[in-house]
């Protein structure tokens, strides 16, 4: 009963089931990292709702890369913390020790560099959620819609 009033990424499911998995090293190991990926997801959940997808620091591709890792054994997972790693590395505003732990293989949580980007969007999820206005994302620019009147495709039309 105490696991279901927690947050969606803090519940644990299937305790037993995991635990059983456990008596085999490398499918617990898979399984870990399947529970990671979805773990991330649920966690980073407005974020990801609310950066595009083609984004790179999409809080999706992190999620997404460990539940293949675990799935098919292609250490996708690595070679993006690696890109990532690079990629903050390369910003002029961090210490050299910072940028240095980075290149060496350190976690941006280890050294405590923030990604920026999921921040802003996390707090714009935020306060679309508290205005109850869900129906554009943060990174949509209001620019793009050029049109005044808008068409109406057959799915809007049966959802009212």
């Amino acid at each position: 009963m105490e696991n279901q009033k927690k947050e969606r990424w803090k519940r644990e499911k299937n305790i037993i089931f995991k635990e059983l998995l456990q008596i085999s090293p490398p499918i617990g190991i898979k399984q870990r990292k399947i529970d990671r990926g979805e773990r991330s997801y649920y966690f980073d959940e407005k974020a990801i709702q609310s950066m595009p997808l083609y984004d790179i620091d999409n809080p999706i591709w992190p999620s997404i890369f460990s539940v293949v890792e675990g799935a098919t054994n292609v250490p996708l997972h690595n070679a993006y913390q690696n890109v990532m790693n690079v990629k903050h590395a390369t910003d002029s505003e961090l210490e050299t020790w910072k940028r240095l732990h980075l290149v060496g293989g350190w976690s941006n949580w280890d050294v405590g560099v923030r990604n920026e980007e999921v921040e802003a969007a996390k707090e714009a999820a935020k306060k679309i959620n508290k205005k109850g206005n869900k129906t554009q994302p943060a990174w949509k620019s209001k620019s793009s819609n050029t049109s005044t009147t808008k068409r109406k495709t057959s799915w809007q039309s049966k959802k009212k």
